[in-house]
C-alpha cells in the first residue's frame, strides 16, 4: 500500500528532464473580487450616478459651446460696432462741410440766388377796421 501512495504522490508532481533547464512556473494571476472598483453585479447599483456624471458632462459641453457662440457673436457685435461708428463721424463731418454757408451760396448762385448783404427787413402789415 505504500507503494501505491508514492505512485500517487509522483503522479501530482510535474516531470522534470535531467538535463532539461530549469523553468520557472509563473504564477498565475489572481483577480480578487474586493479588488474591482465596478462589478457585475453592483451595475445597477452604480446606474444612476454613471447617468448623473454623463448628463454633466453633456451640459459642460453645451455651456461651453454656448460661451463660445457668444464670444464670437459679442466679438462681431463690436466689429460692426466701430464701423457704424466711424461712417457716422464721416458722415457728420460731410455733413459738416456741406452745411456752411459759403458753401451754400456758391451753389444757390447756380441756380441764380444770391446771398443777401443787406438784413432782412420785417414788413408789418396793419389791418384796416372792416366798415
Amino acid at each position: 500500500m505504500n507503494e501505491v501512495k508514492i505512485k500517487e504522490e509522483e503522479k501530482d508532481q510535474p516531470v522534470v528532464e535531467p538535463n532539461a533547464p530549469a523553468q520557472k512556473e509563473k504564477p498565475k494571476k489572481q483577480i480578487k473580487e474586493e479588488s474591482f472598483f465596478f462589478k457585475r453585479e453592483d451595475a445597477t447599483k452604480w446606474l444612476p450616478f454613471t447617468l448623473f456624471v454623463f448628463v454633466l458632462v453633456v451640459f459642460y459641453i453645451s455651456l461651453q459651446q454656448y460661451a463660445e457662440k457668444t464670444v464670437r457673436n459679442t466679438e462681431k457685435l463690436n466689429r460692426e460696432i466701430k464701423e457704424l461708428r466711424s461712417e457716422y463721424l464721416s458722415t457728420k463731418a460731410e455733413l459738416m462741410q456741406e452745411s456752411m454757408q459759403t458753401d451754400i451760396a456758391k451753389k444757390m448762385e447756380v441756380n441764380g440766388l444770391k446771398e443777401l448783404r443787406e438784413p432782412a427787413v420785417k414788413l408789418k402789415i396793419e389791418e384796416k377796421p372792416k366798415e
